[in-house]
């Protein structure tokens, strides 16, 4: 009878013709409360005890315990649909700086970050909508700091490699565009 609710417990038992009174785990007697006040559907058997006197076989206890409720499966959000860019730059010393362009529709948006260490990564993210209305491009452009002889540009679509550029020299200056 596990995972019956207290309709089906009563149902097995009155079929078998045994006589039962219900209680909870805690040994509060539930059968005596009032009409309305003890739900079926609310409990859950747990097991059997002879009452009274062990092996007189007269009664069982039908013990039930609530049943909780089962938590409602809720979606988790979910992300609009479009791209990530990543804009990502290496260099073998500081990077001095680094400007982020991007243009969508014919609207340009730019983003600066200096003095950063390597590697540095933007990401941005945009939405279909906001990709689908015409030509679109993405850039950035680095310079690496005092001491660097090498820097890397890089631009990744949703993870994937668009754009790769690399300068060399003291101060070297870099360009990706996608």
């Amino acid at each position: 009878m596990e995972g019956y609710d207290l309709a089906h417990a009563k149902r097995a038992l009155e079929k078998f013709d045994v006589s039962y009174s219900i209680w909870d785990v805690n040994g509060t007697q539930l059968d005596g409360a009032g009409p309305g006040q003890l739900k079926d559907e609310a409990w859950s058997f747990v097991r059997l005890e002879p009452a009274g006197n062990p092996g007189s076989g007269d009664e069982v206890r039908l013990i039930m315990e609530p049943m909780v409720p089962k938590p409602s499966a809720t979606a988790a959000p979910t992300q609009p649909a479009g791209i990530t860019i990543s804009y990502v730059i290496t260099a073998d010393g500081p990077i001095s700086s680094t400007t982020f362009g991007n243009s969508l529709y014919g609207k340009l948006s730019t983003e600066q970050a200096n003095d950063v260490s390597s590697p540095f990564q933007k990401d941005y993210f945009f939405t279909e909508s906001q990709i689908e209305r015409g030509y679109n491009t993405f850039g950035v452009t680095a310079q690496s700091g005092e001491g660097a002889t090498t820097i890397t540009c890089q631009i990744l679509r949703n993870g994937v490699q668009t754009a790769k550029q690399t300068s060399t020299g003291p101060f070297a200056v870099v360009s990706c565009q996608h």
